[in-house]
């Protein structure tokens, strides 16, 4: 049988898709290939699996290949979900795979819960609610329908290319203090701290070792925010682990190239418990401006602002020429090395420039590619993107 594109049936940007699987054992192990017409995000048994970009990074959505090896609690049942943004176009996923030996097709059998369509106001371009997220609390509860089989157009195969996904922190804490929670966005010059409370800010910061971050907010204007350095221009989808006693409280962060200038920001609404969230969009950024307001019935522990980036891996290695001929040559091993570790961490996908889903335009992404290319010497990339672009427009 052959997977189909699914979808929610009322058409909603933002959609939780899940399946129930019937497996033996406590090991899960196989692989599943998926393709979305935005940016996704699967799980099996609460566990993320894998992510994928879907059409923010080439102008067609292309197949994702995951390979799953991990334990489960349960050793009859696993959930598969998958958590997916529409795109700029109407919305619709799709995979097959093989899971300890079940087959795994996308079918009108999945279910599906959509999220009301929120206006974006300002520079939000994400808004979310803890208590609607089915990863959290109680998903059973939650209204899920059966999806309907939208019509797509099949997705591309491009090049293999492995990708790796890594997560950094903040370098630098820039700033911390008081603002007015109705200034969007916050500015740079905050006030010091009066009746609210920020507890160990330097653990949001990267290798730093603090616990966690202590918030408090008791006056419902005043927000406290917290001005994060990550020491270069990053792009990935943003991460926030915490731990709230109640819910209710409200996470804004903002993105920005400067201190003092944000282009784009993502609402996170918080529920009672530990809580760990990531974004569905990339954004492109060197300073996060972190707001917290609504904490005022008790303490919340922040422990981890960060961003996921996806790069392509490395092909290979190198070694300095002329090894034992030239005097000196563990200083040219180390020199080298240094070059090598450079490249490594410069490695990024940021062909998408734009923080919010829109057609993309690849006579932008020209300089980009042949920047990168010239970085890493492969035309993996490059490549893919030909491939992807479809027919060139008549000028």
């Amino acid at each position: 049988m052959n997977p189909r594109t699914i979808w929610h049936a009322d058409s909603a940007a933002f959609v939780c898709l899940k399946a129930q699987l019937q497996l033996e054992g406590l090991q899960r192990q196989g692989w599943l290939r998926c393709a979305c017409s935005g940016s996704f995000q699967v799980f099996l048994d609460g566990k993320l699996i894998g992510s994928g970009p879907g059409g923010e990074l080439t102008q067609v959505p292309a197949w994702e290949r995951f390979e799953i090896d991990t334990e489960t609690a349960s050793p009859s049942t696993s959930i598969l979900m998958v958590c997916a943004a529409s795109g700029p176009d109407a919305g619709w996923f799709i995979c097959e795979g093989e899971i300890s030996g079940a087959t795994v097709i996308s079918d009108h059998s999945w279910r599906s819960l959509g999220f009301p369509a929120e206006s974006v106001d300002s520079i939000f371009v994400e808004k979310h609610s803890a208590s609607l997220w089915p990863l959290l609390g109680d998903g059973e509860s939650l209204p899920w329908t059966h999806c309907e089989t939208p019509e797509a157009l099949p997705p591309v195969n491009l090049p293999p290319m492995k990708i790796e996904a890594v997560d950094m922190a903040a370098r630098e804490l820039v700033a911390f203090g008081e603002s007015d929670v109705r200034q969007t966005p916050p500015m740079s010059d905050l006030a010091p701290l009066t009746n609210s409370k920020c507890v160990n800010a330097d653990g949001l910061l990267q290798g730093h070792g603090l616990s966690g971050t202590t918030i408090r907010t008791p006056a419902a204007s005043t927000a406290v925010c917290v001005l994060l350095d990550f020491g270069r221009q990053v792009h990935g989808t943003p991460m926030l682990s915490m731990q709230a006693d109640s819910a209710g409280g409200v996470v804004d962060l903002f993105f920005g190239d400067i201190p003092d200038r944000f282009d784009s920001a993502i609402r996170y609404i918080c529920c009672a418990g530990r809580q760990r969230w990531t974004g569905l969009y990339s954004h492109s950024f060197r300073f996060v401006m972190a707001r917290f307001s609504e904490f005022s019935a008790s303490d919340c522990s922040v422990e981890q602002i960060g961003v996921r980036v996806r790069r392509p891996g490395c092909g290979g290695g190198g070694k300095a020429a002329g090894r034992g001929t030239i005097e000196g040559d563990a200083w040219l091993e180390a020199l080298w090395e240094v070059g090598r570790k450079s490249i490594d961490t410069n490695r990024q996908q940021i062909y998408r420039i734009e923080a919010h889903p829109a057609p993309y335009d690849w006579l932008s992404a020209l300089p980009l590619f042949l920047n990168d290319c010239s970085r890493r010497g492969d035309p993996a990339a490059g490549l893919a993107m030909l491939v992807s672009a479809g027919q060139p427009r008549d000028s």
